[in-house]
């Protein structure tokens, strides 16, 4: 949030959702392409081409005959796959499947495989990252937003959420039903990315991240199989699940839980650069400091010509004392007074929720907080950068601050999760540059990666750096999954070769 405060990236996303049956992973149910057709009741659109993406949308056309299957031909086809975020994820696939349920996506998905077509799968398309949620004419795009099943438990204790919903309709379910969800931070993010990547929401500090709040998981196997994934019903998928992305199959939706603090108190403003490094300092100091009270939240947007800062509390109240020391520096404009509102309030007040026309590249590292000297850096690395770059080019430096209770909130729902963080103050800074023409996207890359690479070696020369990079941030190149720590890895590939043993969504997705 807060012109447009972070990038959800959909790395490797796969996603859907309907209905569920549990089942163990099994072999392929058809293995040839004319026993699977047949099994579906559909005729071979003429002699079997494998590797074929044309030939397989014919299929598809054929499979899902109630204009689910869109070609280039179809007035549709353009805006389907100019969904995503940034133009950099704009490709042209050679059709857009639209499956309407968990059983749709399951057929679609052993065509997928049996014909050997690469493929692409997009919950919301927020990613920035080149390429993501997306494929060119060699493969099939299953576009995933029919997906979007919302209901809740007699107890409202749950929300079950269709992995093709956007937060924005996840919110306004909620409130209708009276309770509140760990969610993301602007209404159109979609709800699959979010989840699997982790999910920092307006408190994440308080509450832990999106995906500890999972309880289920709907997940369509590569084989066919629908299965359901929790605790204690296919335990080992469910744990791999919370940080291994969509390497075992395509999540279609997510049970979550629900709280009730949907009252919150919230101030956001706008600094001239010359009180950034104060507010840096007093940022620093307010994510080291232990006895910092865990209702509060305090997230920072840093620009060339401004800095934007945003001060929540959850729970109604009046001027925390928590932010006692930002308020003894001076603001050049109010966005939002102090207001005593709820999360929608915020969410779907914020105007950085429109979607900007253009394409972006951001990345991501992490670092130890224990004073505001390495932000300072940063912040000074950042400004060499930018004066760099010409007009049209946005870059933002953005320190995401975690604190430990994020951490312990994470390890003590739902059985934790496969991150390996460390329960210290930290920044999981996200930068990105947001530009309008695409012959800057080099340069775009190579200003970002430059940052990235100076900061991650000052870092590490100055002891603080993480290993961990916060999934919905990172660059294509950069491999969050390994900076878990080789047992989360190990694990994860286990999870993978036992449910999907053919290594469809490693060697068939695209960015898999």
């Amino acid at each position: 949030m807060l012109t447009n405060f972070a990038h959800y990236c959909t790395l490797f996303l796969a996603l859907g959702g309907s209905t569920w049956a549990s089942a163990l992973p099994a072999t392929q149910k058809s293995s040839s392409p004319e026993a699977l057709l047949s099994s579906f009741g559909v005729q071979l659109p003429g002699p079997v081409s494998v590797g074929d993406p044309k030939y397989t949308c014919q299929v598809f056309q054929k499979l899902f005959p109630k204009n689910d299957t869109f070609s280039a031909q179809s007035s549709f086809y353009t805006p389907l796959y100019e969904i995503p975020w940034s133009q950099t994820c704009w490709l042209e696939p050679a059709c857009v499947v639209t499956p309407d349920t968990a059983s749709d996506l399951s057929k679609a998905l052993q065509v997928l495989e049996v014909l050997k077509t690469k493929f692409a799968t997009r919950s919301g398309g927020h990613s920035p990252s080149p390429g993501f949620s997306s494929v060119g004419s060699n493969g099939v795009l299953l576009a995933l937003q029919n997906l979007n099943k919302l209901g809740i438990s007699s107890d409202k204790k749950t929300i079950t959420i269709g992995t093709g919903n956007r937060w924005g309709a996840v919110y306004k379910y909620a409130a209708e039903n009276g309770v509140n969800i760990v969610g993301g931070r602007e209404p159109m993010v979609g709800v699959g990315g979010f989840l699997l990547g982790g999910g920092l929401s307006l408190f994440y500090n308080t509450y832990g991240l999106g995906m500890d709040q999972i309880v289920r998981y709907q997940v369509v196997l590569t084989n066919g199989n629908i299965v359901n994934a929790t605790p204690t019903q296919n335990a080992d998928l469910y744990k791999a699940l919370k940080g291994g992305l969509t390497n075992m199959g395509i999540v279609t939706e997510f049970e979550v839980m629900t709280n009730t603090f949907t009252n919150i108190y919230y101030e956001i403003y706008l600094y001239a650069p010359s009180s950034t490094a104060a507010l840096i300092d007093a940022y620093a100091n307010y994510l080291s400091d232990p006895n910092t009270d865990v209702n509060s939240n305090v997230e920072l947007e840093i620009a060339a010509n401004f800095t934007l800062a945003f001060y929540g509390y959850n729970a109604h109240t009046n001027r925390p004392k928590v932010f006692d020391p930002f308020y003894k520096i001076p603001t050049t404009s109010t966005f939002f007074p102090p207001t005593n509102g709820t999360v929608n309030d915020i969410v779907f007040g914020v105007d950085g929720n429109a979607k900007p026309v253009g394409s972006t590249y951001g990345s991501t590292f992490s670092h130890r907080v224990s004073n505001g000297k390495f932000m300072q850096e940063s912040y000074q690395t950042y400004l060499g950068l930018k004066a760099k770059l010409p007009q049209g080019m946005n870059f933002y430096y953005i320190p995401q601050g975690i604190t430990p209770n994020l951490v312990k909130e994470g390890k003590a729902r739902n059985g934790g999760n496969l991150l390996g963080l460390s329960a210290t103050p930290q920044a999981w800074v996200d930068t990105y540059i947001d530009y309008a023409d695409l012959k800057n996207s080099a340069l775009a890359k190579s200003t970002v990666d430059s940052f990235v690479a100076t900061m991650t070696a000052k870092a590490a020369a100055e002891n603080i750096s993480l290993p961990y990079l916060y999934v919905n941030n990172a660059a294509p190149a950069q491999k969050p999954l390994a900076a878990y720590g080789a047992q989360s890895l190990a694990y994860i590939k286990s999870a993978a070769k036992k449910y999907d043993p053919q290594g469809v969504m490693q060697n068939l997705q695209n960015n898999g």
